[in-house]
Parts: C-alpha cells; structure tokens; sequence
C-alpha cells in the first residue's frame, strides 16, 4: 500500500483514495435484532448521497455492508479505510443484508475528493430528521465555550419527545463524533 501512496505523488502530485458515497452508522445489538442479523457485525448505511458510487450501483438506506471487496467488514470503523484503499474506477463486490437476506452487489469505486470530504463532514438532514434530532456543526465558538480540544462531530441542538433519538438517550447538548 505504501509503494501505491509513493506512485500516486510522484506521478500525479496527489493520492487518490476509493469513495463509495454512503453514511453509515455502527450496527448496535438493537439494529442487529431490527435488521435480523445473526451478530452486530458490518457497517448500517445510514444514508446515500446522491450522485455517489452507491447510489449508482443501488446500495440503499438501511443496508447493512458485511464485506467490500472481498474483506469481511465486522466494525463500521472497517469500511472506510477498505474503501479508501480501493483504487478509484475500480469494480468491486459488495456483500450486504437488505431485508434479512444477503446480497451481493457491484461497485465502481469513486475517487475521494477535497469537495466530497467537506460535503460529507456537514451535516445531513434527512439524517436529522429521521431519527427526531437537529444537529449543528461544532463552531470555534462552540468548541470554546464547551471546552473542546478540537471541532470533530456535530451538536445536538434538539431533541423532539417521542423520537428514535429521545428513545436512544441521546439528549440536546451531546456531541456525536461517530
């Protein structure tokens, strides 16, 4: 992997890293029962962004991927940097469960820009709103006021009663780094 890193600077000035366009979130053992897996194993796609290499290929919200590119994905923290490690353009198989059965699904691998990077570090609405909860990007000023060493995550501003959040225990003020 190093050697490729090296190729990619000298030959083109920059790294290119695989992008496959999903949110996800890690599979808990409540999901794992939702979902009807057998282990609270892979990564829950928590959204799909538009235009992305998921989309394209028809991943969609609630899949969970248990294997990209033939590389078993037990933690959510796993699929990023296999993605990331894929080289961009590339078609690749990607096993995930959608309704309690396993699927297998192709993928041409986008390619991870500053642009998508800053995009996927904002918020996601849709998100929000389905599970009962506004956030916010962490400010300087908030980090300050809260006592933040950095501005990693997002702050809960709202919580609504009744809702997947409220039920969750999470309550306004908290901050999600994951």
């Amino acid at each position: 992997q190093a050697k490729s890193i090296l190729e990619d600077l000298r030959e083109r000035g920059k790294v290119l890293r695989g992008w496959l366009g999903v949110y996800i979130q890690k599979v808990t053992e409540e999901l794992a029962a939702e979902f009807k897996l057998d282990k609270t194993r892979g990564a829950l796609v928590a959204d799909v962004m538009d235009d992305g290499p998921a989309k394209k290929a028809g991943i969609q919200k609630g899949d969970v991927i248990t294997e990209f590119n033939n590389q078993a994905i037990e933690k959510m923290e796993e699929l990023p940097l296999v993605v990331a490690q894929t080289k961009p353009g590339a078609t690749v198989p990607v096993k995930l469960i959608r309704d309690g059965k396993e699927k297998t699904i192709q993928v041409s691998v986008g390619t991870l820009s500053y642009d998508v990077v800053a995009a996927a570090q904002r918020p996601a609405p849709e998100i929000s709103e389905k599970f009962g909860m506004s956030v916010q990007n962490v400010t300087d000023d908030i980090a300050e006021n809260l006592g933040l060493s950095d501005k990693n995550g997002v702050l809960v501003s709202n919580v609504e009663s009744g809702g997947a959040a409220e039920k969750s225990g999470i309550r306004r003020g908290d901050l999600i780094v994951e």
